[in-house]
């Protein structure tokens, strides 16, 4: 049977689309038959919720879907009133305290160290005059002692001048026992000189350690009493203060550590844990939010695979880690993908929560996922093209360029 042959230009044109279309037709049944293409084929990913630890109030504005964004960015932050703050009253009020215990107890040391260094100042002056009088007082012992040295000495001249005139008769005994009562009393008034000359010395000694000598006992100054006492309780209050620090620095330890856990159950930044896209934000700023529940959830790009449905009787032809290629809807880029699992018509691919809903899956119809070998083509396109339909290739060669080839 003979085609007839169109005479005029647009009939021909008409006949030459109809005959095309007719041949690609066919040839897309046949790659679908001997299955060298998927019967269906569309990118998914896998949901990753960003979800609430703790009860409060959402701050902050939640980014919108389709935001990209990356690993770390600050996406949500969640503030809650309802942490229990007793224990960090109780400490503030306790390291207010030992604060106010120690600012008191710093100004009683320095009062009593003022006190003490005046105190030092006056008994060095008392001791300065203390030691010129002493002095005044040996210089006159001293001219004293002198004196009645010469006194003796001239009584003992005259006591024995007096014996020998006494033995010669010239004297009578009378006056020679008034001149050998005049030695002895210039002897004795020698060795008491002699001895207020020593008193004089043990006082010197004594004055320049703040003691004074009087008669039989030592006598210690009043200031030298008080001046210890005052560095006895110094002594006390200094130890009272290092503890007092000690119990500061552990205070305000626990003080910062209870304020870094409220600060950790009454505030809480989300931030995304991976590069992508916001797929759906559940929630608004202002909003109060529970424990556990979704702020938003997150596509990662790195992880997009293809899902194509092929017919189980070709599984045979189709092993993992055989390459293939894919082309979404609209567009005319081609990428590689690698096939990573296959599934029977009976296993269900969507235990865990998935962007684009499940493919109607008829039976003898199998499962295949793929993924993609370059993620950064996949970034390219909006959403990270989750949820777009795409044709796959189980040749080396699409429809379109395997028609580029047969047009000329």
């Amino acid at each position: 049977m003979k085609l007839p042959i169109p005479r005029t230009s647009g009939a021909w044109i008409r006949f030459t689309l109809a005959f095309g279309m007719l041949v690609l037709i066919l040839y897309y049944l046949s790659l679908t038959i001997t299955n060298r293409v998927a019967i269906e084929s569309r990118v998914n990913a896998e949901v990753l919720p960003e979800v609430a630890q703790i009860d409060g109030v959402i701050h902050g504005k939640v980014p919108p879907r389709g935001s990209v964004v990356h690993k770390g960015d600050l996406l949500a932050s969640i503030r809650s009133n309802r942490v229990d703050d007793r224990t960090l009253s109780e400490v503030s009020s306790a390291l207010d305290a030992a604060q106010l215990r120690t600012a008191n107890l710093q100004s009683v040391i320095t009062r009593l160290t003022q006190e003490h260094d005046e105190l030092s100042k006056r008994h060095e002056q008392q001791n300065q005059l203390m030691a010129q009088r002493v002095s005044a007082v040996g210089n006159e012992l001293a001219a004293s002692f002198r004196s009645a040295k010469e006194d003796y000495y001239q009584a003992l001249h005259a006591m024995r001048r007096g014996k020998k005139l006494s033995q010669s008769n010239n004297i009578s005994d009378s006056q020679y026992e008034n001149l050998a009562h005049d030695y002895e009393r210039a002897q004795a008034s020698l060795s008491r000189l002699q001895a207020l000359i020593d008193q004089n010395e043990a006082d010197k000694a004594a004055v320049s350690h703040g003691v004074t000598l009087t008669g039989n006992y030592a006598d210690t100054p009043y200031l030298i009493q008080r001046m210890d006492e005052i560095q006895l309780k110094l002594i006390d209050y200094t130890g009272q203060l290092r503890d007092l620090q000690a119990s500061i620095a552990e205070l305000t330890q626990r003080k910062q550590a209870e304020a870094d856990r409220i600060a950790k159950l009454s505030l809480q930044d989300i931030h995304a844990h991976v590069d992508g896209v916001v797929w759906r934000a559940h929630q608004k700023a202002g909003i109060e939010t529970l424990r556990g529940s979704t702020i938003l959830s997150l596509i990662d790009c790195e992880t997009v695979f293809v899902e194509a449905t092929v017919y189980e009787r070709f599984l045979d032809q189709i092993a993992i880690g055989q390459t293939a290629k894919v082309q979404l809807l609209g567009y005319s880029e081609v990428m590689d993908v690698e096939v990573v699992t296959i599934l029977g018509s009976s296993i269900n691919l969507h235990a865990n929560e998935n962007v684009a809903v499940p493919m109607r899956k008829n039976p003898g119809e199998a499962t295949v996922v793929l993924k993609f070998n370059s993620v950064d083509q996949v970034k390219n396109y909006p959403m990270c093209g989750v949820g777009r339909t795409a044709e796959v290739f189980f040749t080396e060669e699409t429809v379109s360029q395997t028609l580029k080839n047969w047009l000329p």
